[in-house]
């Protein structure tokens, strides 16, 4: 009689693996190997006996067949030698290992076609463990809690860390998928653009998919939408290299709106005197604008007179330029204090009332000496309205009066539009060096008129 030895398996033997990781304590005869040192019995490792050949089966449930050591299959009823089994552990063999505490130890199912314990079990037509059999995966549940394989590739089955770039989120060094792997983008492909059209250039330093590495990326429609097209994305012209974002000024020589003329701390265009817009921003853009005209929002010349510094262009006119004048007070030269709105320029004169003296007409914004009784007339009026010898426009102070008439005088002291001398040698004798005009009106009947007066011209009109 064979003797047959029970043994009763440590538990830590039910989780002990071999170098190809085969759990030790259960296989599948005939034909898989257990340990060294162990042999295949009821789909259980045992100890070999002594003599190398035969093994002991190890007890089993009531009605379940055994493999002895020599691959015959046996039934649990088969007898035993008892003689030789109580002895060594029947004590301890009999109550424990099929009991429910044995149970509730390792419920994973026994080797068998298909079974597994980790991927590495399975072939390439059912790559997977899962469940402890070999199968391929159906969906990202069947991958999930798996370390950098989280997504299920469906034509091969297998659990990989991509299919597409946009599963790839956790690093943004690697932000694109090649061949089923996360990885740094290349420079010379389109993953970016195609992957998320908001950062659609590969900066080749980092690996990253970023919005610009130049400010060519941020223009035109095939930028993948930075510059605000149809295809989405934010309005932007340049590129900041420091964060590879696409900017709407760098600095605020790049606003040309002139209702936008300063590159905000947010890096657009903003009016000055805004919140976001550095203070001095308008003398730091541009020193022929320092100004900022607040209300508007604009850089300007000046907004007030003291904004003009020099003397030849001391007001600030309504377009924010300094000019020469934009009222008479601003000319300070007595060769021309008057100002020419229209071309904000100081002139000697823009109407006879502006002259005076010996060149009391103004022609062409000068002060010139009357040429015709016309220019007079339409200086003073109808009295006396006369072109003077000098050519002043002498007024009544200047002129005597001589007229044969009901209310003509004959007294000295008259002389004057509403009372006329009667007599020409009356006139004659109230001649003086501040009155040398003799306006005579209507005909004379009153005697020959006789000058004796030298001191000056006498003009007889």
């Amino acid at each position: 009689m064979k003797l047959r030895i029970q043994y009763v398996l440590p538990l830590f033997l039910l989780f002990a693996c071999d170098k190809v990781e085969r759990d030790w304590s259960k296989c599948n005869p005939p034909g898989t190997l257990c340990a060294t040192g162990f042999a295949c019995v009821n789909y259980l490792c045992v100890p070999a006996d002594a003599g190398g050949s035969d093994v002991v089966a190890a007890s089993t449930e009531a009605g379940r067949s055994e493999v002895v050591g020599d691959g015959r299959e046996v039934a649990a009823s088969d007898a035993v030698d008892a003689a030789a089994d109580v002895p060594v552990d029947a004590p301890v063999d009999a109550p424990q290992f099929d009991v429910e505490p044995d149970a509730t130890v390792d419920t994973r199912p026994v080797d068998g076609l298909g079974s597994c314990g980790v991927d590495r079990d399975c072939p390439t037509s059912a790559p997977m463990c899962l469940n402890f059999r070999c199968a391929k995966c159906a969906g990202n549940n069947d991958c999930a809690g798996r370390s950098g394989a989280g997504v299920c590739e469906p034509s091969s089955g297998k659990c990989v860390a991509c299919v597409k770039s946009s599963e790839c989120t956790s690093d943004t060094t690697k932000p694109v998928c090649v061949a089923n792997q996360c990885a740094a983008c290349s420079s010379a492909a389109s993953e970016c653009e195609t992957k998320n059209s908001a950062a659609p250039v590969c900066e080749p330093t980092s690996g990253k998919c970023v919005q610009c590495v130049a400010t060519s990326d941020c223009a035109g429609d095939a930028d993948g939408g930075v510059d605000g097209g149809a295809d989405g994305g934010v309005v932007a012209g340049f590129c900041d290299t420091k964060t590879n974002q696409c900017v709407g000024c760098l600095s605020s020589r790049d606003c040309s709106d002139p209702s936008k003329p300063i590159c905000g701390t947010a890096q657009a265009c903003v009016a000055c005197g805004n919140q976001l817009a550095p203070a001095g921003s308008c003398t730091t853009k541009n020193s022929v604008l320092p100004v900022c005209k607040a209300a508007a929002g604009t850089c300007v010349e000046c907004a007030v007179d003291v904004d003009c510094k020099t003397s030849t262009a001391p007001a600030c006119d309504t377009a924010n330029k300094c000019v020469e004048c934009v009222q008479s007070s601003h000319c300070k030269n007595a060769s021309a204090p008057v100002c020419d709105t229209s071309a904000e320029h100081c002139v000697q004169c823009l109407k006879d009332s502006d002259c005076s003296g010996t060149t009391p007409i103004c022609t062409n914004k000068q002060c010139t000496k009357c040429t015709s009784d016309a220019q007079c007339v339409a200086k003073l009026g109808a009295n006396p309205g006369v072109c003077g010898l000098d050519g002043s426009c002498p007024g009544d102070d200047a002129v005597i009066y001589l007229q044969n008439s009901a209310s003509c005088s004959t007294s000295l002291g008259n002389g004057t539009s509403a009372s006329p001398y009667c007599s020409s040698d009356t006139a004659t004798g109230d001649l003086s060096a501040t009155k040398t005009v003799i306006v005579i009106r209507g005909p004379l009947a009153v005697g020959n008129l006789t000058l004796a007066f030298t001191q000056k011209p006498v003009l007889i009109a």
